[in-house]
């Protein structure tokens, strides 16, 4: 097989696979949606380092640990009871 040849069948391969999705049906860009990846996973781990320090302060000013994952566990239901009430109907 020529090597045009084996250019030619990756194309046609390739192709159809990515021409699915016509631009029009696209809401985001592919730049536009990396962006947005790169800030939640951002936003993610700046959120994760602000539990570590709260833990700290918390369980070095005198709250039992015993407590404090009855307060993690039951501020975490009702954060998410909503969405699970309004989004599993």
């Amino acid at each position: 097989m020529r090597e045009e040849d084996q250019i030619l069948v990756v194309a046609t391969v390739v192709t159809p696979v990515s021409s699915k999705l016509s631009k029009k049906k696209q809401k985001f860009s592919y730049n536009s949606l990396t962006l947005r990846i790169h800030v939640t996973l951002a936003l993610l781990q700046v959120s994760y380092g602000g539990f570590q320090v709260l833990t700290r302060v918390a369980l070095l000013g005198g709250l039992s640990q015993f407590m404090f994952a009855i307060y993690r566990n039951g501020i975490a239901a009702l954060i998410l009871a909503p969405f699970a009430y309004f989004l599993e109907r």
